[in-house]
């Protein structure tokens, strides 16, 4: 055979080669997103997550509408009470901080993270965690605008 044939061989084999690599990359990229969604889904599912968000709505609820100032100085006075908030706040809010960052880095794709970040969960967080956090970290609107570009709805509605 000439050289232009096995030239022609040659390169139709690399060209098959890089597709059958790159078609491998995109399977075991598709397995890792699922398996960082299941991951996620089953920490949000948890029996931790659980009672933050529960123990958070229902001391919300019973703190009425100054409920940042009132948990402010409870925690500066070391209340029992409101350490066991800020550990709830800790929990949920780190929770949807990493999901946010998974999404951000490519790392979850929109349409999971968005199937993760639908939810009461999501209310509680923007509704009394990010307020609670504001007097600790200042401003924390600019990360309800980045969830809403995933989101619209994100933490909108009744608690």
């Amino acid at each position: 055979m000439s050289d232009n044939v096995y030239n022609a061989v040659g390169t139709i084999a690399a060209v098959v080669i890089i597709i059958v690599v790159w078609w491998q990359v995109m399977v075991a990229a598709r397995t890792h997103r699922g398996q960082v969604y299941i991951q996620m889904s089953n920490r949000y599912a948890s029996e931790e997550i659980h009672k933050s968000i529960l123990l958070l709505r229902d001391w919300w609820a019973n703190a009425g509408p100054d409920f940042v100032e009132r948990w402010v100085t409870a925690l500066r006075a070391g209340g029992d009470e409101a350490g066991q908030v800020d550990a709830a706040r800790r929990s949920v809010a780190i929770y949807f901080f990493d999901l946010l960052l998974l999404y951000e880095l490519r790392i979850l794709d929109a349409p999971l993270a968005r199937a993760l970040v639908r939810g009461y969960g999501s209310k509680v967080y923007a509704q009394i965690c990010l307020p609670l956090g504001e007097p600790l970290y200042g401003e924390m609107e600019s990360l309800i605008t980045r969830f809403r570009k995933l989101d619209p709805s994100f933490g909108k509605g009744e608690l």
